[in-house]
């Protein structure tokens, strides 16, 4: 039906090499604008799940967080567009952190988001990472199932 309305305003099939060529330099400049607009540096909310473990002490528990670490970063927009379809895991040492128990749920731990904690969290990011801030600052944790 379509194709007949088409034809007979134009006189040509509707699927001519011109709108054929047209159509493929479109889909290459859209590709091409996608990276080029991929390549800029973005702010934007990331998510990541952290793993503790304790060098000083190899007995001590493995934590891990209840939920994904929200946090506002800074980068390209390849980095974002990877990160977003891979929820990326982190390991950082717990030896230079207080890790306090919960008072009312033995079973969770806790510990303040400071400067030192902040750093150690950025630098185990890709390099072209950077952390602007934590949307809570707190980590509460809960042991690693094995």
């Amino acid at each position: 039906m379509v194709k007949k309305v088409l034809h007979s305003i134009t006189g040509k099939t509707p699927y001519s090499r011109k709108i054929f060529i047209f159509l493929i330099f479109l889909a290459i400049a859209t590709i091409v604008w996608f990276v080029n607009e991929l390549s800029l540096e973005y702010v934007s909310d990331f998510r990541c799940q952290i793993n503790t473990q304790n060098s000083a002490n190899k007995d001590a528990q493995r934590l891990t967080t209840l939920e994904p670490v929200d946090m506002k970063v800074k980068t390209r927009g390849f980095l974002l567009v990877y990160n977003r379809l891979s929820l990326p895991e982190i390991e950082i040492d717990t030896k230079n952190y207080r890790v306090n128990k919960h008072p009312d749920h033995p079973n969770i731990h806790y510990i303040i988001i400071n400067g030192a904690l902040r750093n150690d969290i950025t630098s185990k990011l890709d390099q072209d990472v950077k952390v602007e801030s934590f949307a809570s600052d707190t980590l509460f944790l809960k042991p690693l199932k094995k």
